[in-house]
């Protein structure tokens, strides 16, 4: 991994965070001020980003490149939009990470250290966790939309194997 310093907040650096999804419709002044929590990540295609069992305190915005979430060895997905929004869950709740997530190609991620989110005023943090839960609500939604059509889709599957070979024991 290649990892800048802490990000400062110059124009050009909020001009590419207003473009981020996560970031839509909010204000600069208040994007200024989350800056200097960020860093820039580079990984290598096979490299973990996040290892499953681990507890750490970042979150990520997928800049560019191709990343895989595993959970037990077993693929659930990849992303590789910009702007896609990784690694939030442990930063919500605290848990030990929930799944691997490990560069597929090699990727950009603009990290997110949640550990010092005290350095904010209670204003901007209680901003910061509106700006991340709303964006959670969104992938979380979407994310259960697809695995219900998976599910779905698996159910049927089960049931014409059943329906040939007998019911699962």
């Amino acid at each position: 991994m290649i990892e800048s310093s802490y990000l400062a907040a110059k124009d050009s650096v909020v001009a590419k965070f207003l473009e981020l999804p996560i970031f839509k419709g909010v204000e600069a002044t208040r994007i200024q001020r989350i800056i200097g929590l960020c860093k820039i990540r580079q990984y290598d295609s096979g490299e973990d980003i996040i290892v499953q069992g681990a507890k750490d305190h970042w979150m990520y915005i997928l800049i560019s490149g191709e990343i895989v979430v595993e959970k037990d060895g077993v693929e659930l997905g990849a992303l590789r939009r910009f702007g896609d929004v990784f690694g939030e869950m442990g930063v919500i709740d605290g848990s030990p990470r929930s799944a691997t997530v490990r560069a597929r190609r090699k990727a950009m991620c603009l990290a997110l250290d949640s550990s010092n989110l005290d350095r904010l005023d209670q204003e901007d943090r209680i901003f910061f966790h509106a700006v991340i839960f709303r964006s959670l609500s969104e992938d979380l939604a979407e994310r259960l939309r697809r695995m219900n059509e998976e599910n779905v889709d698996l159910i049927r599957r089960l049931e014409k194997y059943a329906e040939k070979f007998g019911p699962l024991n």
